[in-house]
């Protein structure tokens, strides 16, 4: 009986060494800068990230000529009127940085939840092929270290998303 044990794990453990594991490997960085959908990402938050740094540097140009028409006046106006002035001056300038900072937060979060929707979809379209070619694993291509292109699937993917996810909306 020990022996039919003995016999019945190393068959097992055979068998389990030479079951085929197919292992792919994609580019989703090639995905996310080559596909409609990732294009349009990109260019969505470009357009948006131009815009904001656009007024920020429209609103700090008019801070810097405050700036300056204030100090020109330090000789003008009493010593309390000037100290008065700037103190306003610096609590708009403080407004301005927190609403700057937050503006350039909210334009990370955007990027964000647009990566992120693109990627649940590559995801459900990486499950379908998954299962449609038997695959156990899908790797990103950045964390392989040699590789063989007979297991990349990038371009297939790339097609499939192509074909799915026509534009993400960014908000």
């Amino acid at each position: 009986m020990k022996k039919l044990i003995t016999i019945l794990f190393y068959l097992s453990l055979f068998s389990f060494a030479h079951a085929e594991n197919k292992i792919a490997y994609l580019d989703m960085a090639l995905i996310m800068n080559k596909s409609d959908a990732g294009t349009s990402i990109n260019k969505q938050i470009k357009t948006l990230e131009k815009k904001l740094s656009d007024e920020i540097n429209k609103k700090e140009d008019a801070f810097k000529k405050e700036k300056q028409s204030l100090l020109a006046q330090k000789n003008v106006l009493e010593k309390t009127q000037f100290e008065k002035k700037i103190l306003e001056f610096n609590a708009k300038l403080n407004d301005h940085q927190k609403k700057k900072n937050k503006e350039i937060n909210d334009l990370g979060k955007k990027r964000l939840e647009a990566s992120q929707k693109f990627l649940n979809e590559v995801t459900k379209i990486l499950a379908e092929y998954s299962a449609k070619n038997s695959l156990s694993m899908v790797i990103q291509k950045k964390n392989i270290v040699i590789e063989k292109k007979e297991y990349e699937i990038t371009e297939d993917i790339l097609k499939a998303v192509n074909q799915k996810v026509k534009k993400i909306k960014i908000n």
